[in-house]
């Protein structure tokens, strides 16, 4: 699943809260920097409202200790076609 913090953010600053959300997300592994994942939770505990994210669709804004969970977004052109199983 990717993990992002609010644009400009300095990952390695703020990596302890990073480590206590994987460790109780667990066995689900939070990878940041990554725009492969299909499900991505967004850190907004440093902003007071969500970031934008144009690529992803909100599924639940809000899970509580400002995090969110988001879906990524297909383009336009994919969003008709049937999409394999995963």
């Amino acid at each position: 699943m990717g993990y992002r913090m609010e644009p400009g953010a300095n990952f390695n600053a703020r990596s302890t809260e990073y480590f206590l959300i994987q460790y109780a997300l667990a066995p689900i592994v939070l990878r940041h920097n990554t725009t492969e994942d299909e499900w991505v939770l967004m850190n907004y505990s440093a902003t007071v409202n969500p970031f934008p994210a144009p690529d992803l669709t909100a599924v639940e804004e809000d899970l509580g200790g400002k995090l969110g969970l988001y879906k990524k977004t297909r383009p336009p052109a994919e969003a008709g076609k049937p999409q394999p199983p995963r």
